[in-house]
């Protein structure tokens, strides 16, 4: 079954890289991202998100923080998926809307995740998909 499901992972890698040229580099990587964490390749996805926010610093461009919000969603890390959601708000690169991702109902019943929707003075109702 391993093999199995690493011949899976290399051949989604393939298919990401051959779509480089006609999509946006942070939806090629969060795809990368989010394909590692599903297979099991941990490591591989903190390294994705870990060279996205080196970028970000770069760059001083905070645009990447939905994405890292999902790569640590899929990683089922719950605080880093807050603390990117907190800096996109801080930062106004959120749209409110992105918080209705289903991909985010890790975090839904946390406090911090509250606390969020309370400063964009949404209730939480407003941040499920319907």
């Amino acid at each position: 079954m391993f093999v199995t499901d690493l011949s899976a992972y290399r051949a989604n890698a393939a298919k990401l890289q051959l779509l480089a040229a006609k999509v946006p580099t942070f939806a090629i990587e969060l795809e990368r991202a989010r394909v590692a964490a599903r297979f099991g390749h941990a490591a591989d996805a903190r390294a994705i998100a870990a060279g996205i926010e080196n970028a970000a610093r770069a760059t001083r461009r905070g645009e990447n923080s939905f994405t890292l919000a999902l790569i640590y969603a899929a990683l089922g890390d719950r605080a880093r998926t807050l603390t990117a959601l907190e800096e996109g708000v801080h930062e106004r690169s959120l749209f409110p809307l992105q918080l209705r991702d289903p991909q985010l109902d890790l975090v839904r019943d946390q406090p911090r995740f509250t606390t969020l929707l309370a400063r964009l003075r949404m209730e939480p109702s407003a941040a499920l998909d319907p």
